[in-house]
């Protein structure tokens, strides 16, 4: 073809918000703000590198909620236009008993023009499509057998089993399968692989020849590669994500064509040994399908919480709702997602339940009266338990926490070391207020109270708060002392006035009102 009328477009790999369109299905792309473009740019120059390779196979690597989907579809949005690229979605084409042509079907959708001039090499690779089907299919083989000798071969190898297992192998004689009959199936046997092969190699000729046209049509030089983009493996079934690999690899090797493959490695791998064995190396099975593997580099919590759309919608009540949740006048942008994100890796949580926690708060926080106010930090330490401690949280609950911190005081949580944590989780961030007490950060980093007793560990104000909730501390005696003669505060004083004032009034949630919020909302699993 001539490549003289190759239309040379810029690559933008700077992604911002985008819907894309995949047949009636739309779906927004967020900004990109974990700046994960640079990585698509540097991989797509690496991978041009390998065009003239036959086939090379590149996978992403990267934990469920890591982003893959968002890196894959914007990589392939960035590209479609400079270069012919395919993307399949592996989990909306689940459904399907076959595999190979669910991958088949979304490339030739993908790669069609317009000009019946160009229809051939379409019709061409239709008509080799049966030949590879058939080719790969696991069934074939005993197939053959059935219509060349007449016997099922599963019928045989129940029949040997049985035989087998009464000790009496010379009572089972295989009659039909006579010296000729058995050279019968072998000879057609040798002639089915010869002709799986040369379907095979069909299918890929008509394949390429279909994408020199597409090329051709769009503009584009044939010596770029085509990039096919397979998403969303590990979501599927065990035995559709191993046939999908197991008949595609049959393509991996067309010369210009860069598969890239996103993979939970660990969550396939366990699918993997859910087919052959808790002893089987899923590792090494997965290792011979990929040239390369490049693993997503899992964000920075707080940004990735702030750019899921259920902390957004979070937020967004938040906001709809000032003077009902403390601390008050919160900033979601930044504060929020600092102490969600404290909390989640306070405790450990998988991305998976990070969504689902957030789902779980704004629920909580819908169901929040106009005339009532939360603590965001209870609610959130609440849910946390609720899914990493659920002992602690049913102790809670049961209110058995009473007689463990009656005998606690504000000085006593100036050291750390007298909590027993055995009965309050210890949180590894602390919360900073202004001088006004009515702005607050975050830091990941606990220290020790200092300027005038302004920053305290998380799990102290959850200490106050119980002890609050459950009418264990004097709020009238400590309010008085704060707004009193406007001498320097004591170290008690400020640490319970920070908490205690703003949500000193009637509207207070009750502490069983937070727990029938808390198991209102984790119903949602």
């Amino acid at each position: 073809m001539n490549s003289g009328q190759e239309c040379k477009k810029e690559l933008n790999f700077i992604w911002d918000e985008r819907e894309v369109t995949d047949g009636s299905k739309t779906t927004k792309l967020p900004t990109d703000n974990l700046d994960r473009g640079k990585y698509a740019e540097f991989l797509t120059k690496f991978l041009e590198s390998k065009n003239e390779q036959e086939g090379y196979v590149l996978n992403i690597n990267a934990e469920w909620g890591a982003g893959k989907t968002h890196f894959l579809r914007n990589w392939h949005e960035t590209l479609k236009d400079a270069y012919p690229s395919i993307y399949i979605d592996a989990w909306a084409q689940d459904y399907s008993d076959d595999p190979l042509l669910a991958v088949i079907s979304t490339i030739i959708a993908t790669l069609q023009f317009d000009k019946s001039g160009y229809d051939s090499a379409r019709k061409s690779l239709y008509e080799s499509m049966p030949g590879l089907i058939k080719a790969v299919a696991p069934a074939v083989a005993k197939g053959i057998v059935w219509k060349v000798s007449g016997i099922r071969v599963d019928d045989v190898t129940e029949a040997a089993e049985q035989a087998d297992s009464h000790d009496s192998k010379d009572d089972f004689e295989l009659k039909k399968l006579t010296a000729e009959t058995a050279g019968k199936v072998t000879s057609a046997l040798v002639e089915d692989h010869q002709e799986k092969s040369q379907s095979i190699q069909s299918f890929k000729i008509h394949l390429l020849s279909l994408i020199k046209d597409y090329k051709y049509q769009n503009k584009i030089h044939q010596n770029k590669p085509t990039y096919i983009f397979i998403d969303e493996l590990d979501r599927c079934r065990p035995s559709f994500s191993i046939e999908l690999l197991e008949t595609v690899k049959h393509l991996f090797d067309l010369k210009g064509v860069i598969f890239v493959i996103a993979t939970d490695t660990g969550q396939l791998q366990h699918a993997i040994r859910a087919v052959y064995g808790n002893d089987f190396s899923g590792e090494q099975y997965l290792g011979r399908f990929f040239n390369r593997s490049v693993t997503l580099k899992s964000p920075h919590l707080r940004d990735h919480v702030a750019n899921l759309p259920q902390y957004q919608d979070l937020a967004k009540s938040i906001d709809q709702k000032p003077g009902c949740f403390w601390p008050y006048n919160i900033n979601t942008e930044l504060a929020l997602p600092e102490l969600l994100a404290g909390f989640f890796e306070n405790y450990d949580l998988p991305l998976r339940n990070v969504e689902k926690i957030l789902d779980q708060l704004l629920a909580i926080s819908l169901s929040v009266t106009t005339n009532k106010c939360a603590d965001l930090i209870l609610m959130t330490a609440m849910c946390c338990w609720y899914h990493t401690e659920s002992s602690f949280y049913r102790r809670m609950q049961a209110k058995k926490f009473r007689d463990d911190f009656k005998n606690y005081n504000a000085g006593d949580l100036l050291e750390k070391n007298n909590l027993d944590t055995r009965h309050i989780m210890r949180t590894k961030f602390s919360i900073s207020f202004n001088d006004n007490m009515d702005n607050v950060r975050f830091t990941g980093v606990e220290r020790r109270i200092r300027e005038r007793y302004k920053t305290l560990p998380v799990h102290n104000v959850l200490l106050i708060r119980l002890r609050q909730l459950d009418n264990q501390l004097d709020e009238e005696n400590i309010i008085h002392t704060l707004h009193g003669s406007g001498r320097e505060l004591d170290a008690k004083t400020f640490i319970e006035a920070s908490v205690i004032e703003p949500l000193h009034r009637e509207e207070l949630l009750t502490i069983d009102e937070y727990f029938d919020l808390v198991e209102l909302a984790t119903i949602m699993d």
